[in-house]
């Protein structure tokens, strides 16, 4: 979907934001009272139902770790179990009556709003987990071995806060709906994000896309080449604006118009360094599943927003990554792999979890990153898993290729390219790719893999730009070249208008890249103290996308599962 502005107006996408601030007291205390009954009821369980194979073991493994007790039940019988030793494919136990003390819990809560007496012994019920087998399943009292493929659903009861009431991983909602509600409002009060692009049509100003993501301090100033699908000329030239819309201070070093003429049978993609590269016959992946072997194939042959949200993984795995596998010929020397995806809103809320931590002393921090080192900063972007890494197997071993840098969550998903190369090296008549990140940082739509020699082109910088800030100032000297020189954005609203002088047409397909330099700082006004401890264990690598993780836990109460929920079948109560 196109977000789309009318011609001559003043309002943007996120104008409803800054129209909202003096909502955001009453927001934040309709949010309050929403998320009481999670965070301060504590005479409530909550069941986390878990029915997808992988998810069940992860959930057993972890119960079994934290010494909680197990009920398994058919449709007939349920019986209390110990001495668990789960493995690969089962799970070994003894089974005998349930004890008097653990079944006062089970038959006194109320089942059906959940609710328990903390201070009687139905407070056992937070350690409980219930395997229900699958229908006609038979359990017997002794030594007693399930197949893990028997298990219909495993439910989860305890008091976290965070957790959901009666949360079921079902199909591919991994997440739920009421919690993400939340989530967006959140998001939307606390947006912080990189330049914002918009292209003229005639009509109307239309979201592009953002620009030069995760630049936010000096030191890690740096190029971005966004694509401009569509782009079309109105009265003989381009026209499209870059504009400051949240609490942000943004300096823009340069903005070019890059016009790449190609044949028509072809696509054009700029890589993250600038280089372009055509496109003219992308294979779908034969395969690509998850470590955890569910298969997102099909959802990866399309750009239909069936999306892999980076969202598997234990607390020991902190990264999340798909597996794809293509076909090639021995002929094959080079290859272009192609990824339609963005970042995530959640990356977002995260990173203001994250930045809430200093306190009052956010300025300071932030201040000192001014004069700390571009290798040190992009060394603990990349080592907290912020970027997509894309990896290529040779000699059973994987070989890093590249990654891809933050390119922000609100418009749509791009198209990226990731050279590969001396794909010759690779014996046999497969490729093997891995791609991988933090946990819940990106969204990929869609994955293809262009063989095809790329074909010469022809590159032009638009002539006779100009630029006009919405004060009617000319800063088309500050944008036209890489240099000391910066258009500052320093206030909400702050823009500037570029127009391209339109290239005469020809036989060639054009294709049209906004190429920027620059950075940006957050704005904030936080109060309190920092929390050191916290804050210092984000020193350590995949501390970020472990954050992550916990965040998630505590606000949606559980994983997305993408496979189709085993049926429904009756148990014993």
């Amino acid at each position: 979907m196109k977000i789309k502005l009318p011609s001559g107006t003043g309002a943007t996408p996120l104008f409803v934001l800054r129209y909202m601030k003096k909502y955001r007291a009453p927001v934040s205390m309709l949010l309050v009272f929403s998320l009481m009954h999670l965070t301060l009821s504590c005479h409530y369980y909550k069941v986390d139902s878990v029915r997808e194979d992988s998810a069940q073991f992860a959930k057993i493994n972890e119960a079994i770790n934290n010494k909680k007790y197990f009920i398994v039940s058919n449709s007939s019988q349920r019986l209390y179990a110990t001495n668990l030793v789960l493995s690969n494919d089962s799970l070994k136990m003894t089974l005998e009556d349930i004890p008097p003390t653990v079944n006062l819990a089970y038959e006194t809560v109320n089942q059906e709003n959940q609710r328990y007496k903390a201070y009687k012994a139905e407070s056992n019920i937070l350690n409980e987990v219930r395997l229900i087998l699958n229908d006609g399943v038979a359990i017997k009292k002794g030594a007693y071995s399930v197949p893990l493929t028997a298990i219909n659903r495993v439910d989860v009861l305890d008091r976290n806060s965070g957790r959901t009431t009666a949360s079921y991983i079902l199909g591919t909602v991994g997440v739920v709906a009421g919690a993400m509600v939340i989530l967006g409002v959140i998001v939307a009060l606390t947006k912080s994000s990189c330049p914002f692009v918009y292209t003229h049509d005639g009509e109307g100003y239309t979201l592009a896309g953002e620009t030069f993501g995760g630049a936010i301090f000096a030191p890690v100033e740096r190029d971005d080449y966004l694509a401009l699908p569509g782009f079309t000329p109105v009265d003989g030239s381009y026209r499209l604006k870059i504009q400051n819309e949240l609490k942000e201070r943004q300096y823009i070093n340069l903005a070019q118009l890059v016009m790449v003429q190609h044949s028509t049978n072809s696509t054009a993609l700029m890589d993250r360094t600038g280089n372009i590269y055509t496109v003219s016959a992308p294979q779908a992946p034969l395969s690509a599943v998850t470590e955890e072997k569910i298969d997102y194939t099909k959802q990866m042959q399309a750009r239909d927003s069936h999306l892999f949200l980076f969202n598997e993984g234990d607390k020991e795995k902190l990264k999340s990554g798909l597996f794809l596998t293509f076909s090639k010929s021995k002929a094959d020397k080079e290859g272009k792999l192609v990824l339609n995806l963005k970042n995530s809103l959640w990356l977002d809320y995260i990173y203001g979890e994250f930045t809430k931590l200093f306190g009052s002393y956010y300025n300071s921090w932030a201040e000192k990153q001014k004069s700390e080192p571009k290798v040190k900063l992009n060394q603990w972007f990349f080592d907290q898993e912020l970027p997509l890494k894309v990896y290529v197997k040779k000699k059973n071993a994987w070989e890093f290729v590249d990654y891809v840098d933050l390119i922000g969550p609100l418009a749509a998903a791009r198209d990226v390219v990731v050279p590969l190369k001396q794909l010759s090296a690779i014996e046999g008549d497969k490729v093997e790719i891995k791609i991988e990140s933090g946990f819940m940082f990106w969204e990929l739509d869609y994955v293809g893999l262009d063989l095809t020699p790329n074909e010469a082109v022809l590159v032009q910088n638009a002539s006779g730009s100009a630029a006009f800030t919405d004060k009617g100032e000319d800063v088309s000297g500050l944008l036209a070249g890489t240099d000391e020189k910066y258009l500052q954005q320093l206030q909400v609203g702050d823009q500037v208008e570029l127009s391209f002088k339109a290239p005469e047409p020809g036989d060639k397909k054009v294709s049209f890249f906004l190429h920027t330099r620059g950075y940006y700082e957050h704005i904030r006004d936080y109060e309190g103290m920092p929390d050191l401890l916290e804050l210092i264990s984000f020193r350590k690598p995949g501390k970020f996308t472990s954050f992550s993780k916990e965040k998630y836990l505590e606000l949606a109460g559980g994983m997305a599962s993408p496979k189709k929920p085993k049926k429904e079948v009756a148990y014993a109560h």
